[in-house]
C-alpha cells in the first residue's frame, strides 16, 4: 500500500482498494478466513459490489457472510439484509437487491410489508373498505 492510500485509510478499517474489489465468493471467504485467523484485527469487514449499486457483503470474524443493500424511500435510506452465504448466492442477492432498490424507487419500502401499504394507500384515497 503506497502512502497516499494509507493517508487515506480511515484507523481501524481494512479497505480492499478498487482495482482489487472484487465480489466473488472465494474473496469473501478468503476474508472470512483471515478474521477467523486474526490476519485482520477487525470483527468484520465490509465489501461494496461493483456489479449492483447498493449490495454490500459484511463479513464477520465469526466467519459468516452475509449480503445486505440500501435502498431509498422518500428521504430514506434505510439498509436491508438480504441473506447470508452459502444459503444465498452472489448471483440471487445481486437480483433481490435490484428488486429491493426499484421498489424503493417506486415509493414501496419492503420492510414495511405488502399488507401496511395496502391498508395505508386505501386509507389516503379515501376508499371505503372492511377488514
Amino acid at each position: 500500500m503506497n502512502a497516499a492510500h494509507s493517508a487515506r485509510r480511515k484507523p481501524g478499517k481494512f479497505v480492499v482498494p478498487k482495482s482489487e474489489n472484487k465480489f466473488t465468493v472465494a474473496i469473501l471467504e478468503a476474508l472470512a478466513d483471515d478474521l477467523q485467523k486474526g490476519r485482520i484485527p477487525l470483527d468484520r469487514v465490509t465489501v461494496t459490489d461493483s456489479m449492483q449499486v447498493g449490495l454490500r457483503a459484511i463479513i464477520r470474524n465469526t466467519g459468516g457472510i452475509s449480503f445486505h443493500v440500501n435502498y431509498e424511500v422518500g428521504d430514506e435510506r434505510p439498509y436491508l439484509k438480504l441473506g447470508e452465504h452459502p444459503d444465498m448466492t452472489i448471483a440471487e442477492a445481486r437480483h433481490l437487491a435490484k428488486v429491493v432498490r426499484s421498489l424503493g424507487d417506486l415509493g414501496i419500502n419492503p420492510t414495511e410489508g405488502l399488507h401496511s401499504r395496502l391498508i395505508r394507500e386505501l386509507q389516503e384515497k379515501g376508499v371505503k373498505w372492511r377488514p
